[in-house]
């Protein structure tokens, strides 16, 4: 039987007094499989789902506000729902392992693809990156553990401030090719 997510544990998980007050939301292994009540839940920005029995994401499109999703061990077995994602202009960190959908690198690019704002996917840091030949974005890992996150920010500024120092000073090149 399909286990749902109701009003009732919503507002106890979260202590808030209605759907609307909602903020973050851990409902990690309680068995759900339907979440339409997240409709109701518009201003939720942090979202833990993980270990649920979840098959599509369709029911968190108003949730404008929402910037970590974590989704992982569920059964998501096309990531054509992260779709549903694309339209949250917030959303920066997801978690998505333990996936049908999401198998090897060549899903992560596609989910790299799909939602281009994420910062960061199952932990390891996105870059995106405008290459110069062809326009096209191409996304590098940068392996980071949760706790070293906090100390590589600082990093992250200096290597953003250089990576356009570099891409300026190769596109204002005399051996640029000139367009």
């Amino acid at each position: 039987s399909k286990m749902a997510l109701t009003e009732e544990i919503v507002l106890s998980k979260s202590k808030a007094s209605n759907l609307a007050r909602v903020k973050s939301l851990n409902c990690w292994g309680l068995d759900i499989s339907d979440i339409s009540v997240l409709e109701k839940t518009p201003n939720v920005e942090v979202l833990n789902l993980s270990v649920n029995q979840i098959d599509t994401l369709k029911h968190l499109t108003g949730c404008h506000m929402l910037r970590e999703l974590y989704i992982r061990k569920n059964l998501l077995s096309d990531l054509k729902e992260l779709e549903y994602l694309a339209q949250l202009p917030n959303l920066q960190v997801l978690w998505l392992q333990g996936n049908a959908c999401y198998q090897n690198s060549s899903d992560r690019d596609r989910v790299v693809e799909i939602l281009p704002n994420l910062k960061k996917l199952d932990n390891t840091a996105v870059v995106q990156r405008k290459s110069l030949q062809n326009g096209e974005y191409e996304s590098i890992d940068g392996k980071e553990s949760e706790d070293a996150a906090k100390g590589t920010r600082q990093r992250n500024v200096l290597k953003c401030v250089y990576c356009s120092w570099m891409n300026w000073t190769t596109e204002n090149s005399p051996l640029s090719p000139k367009s």
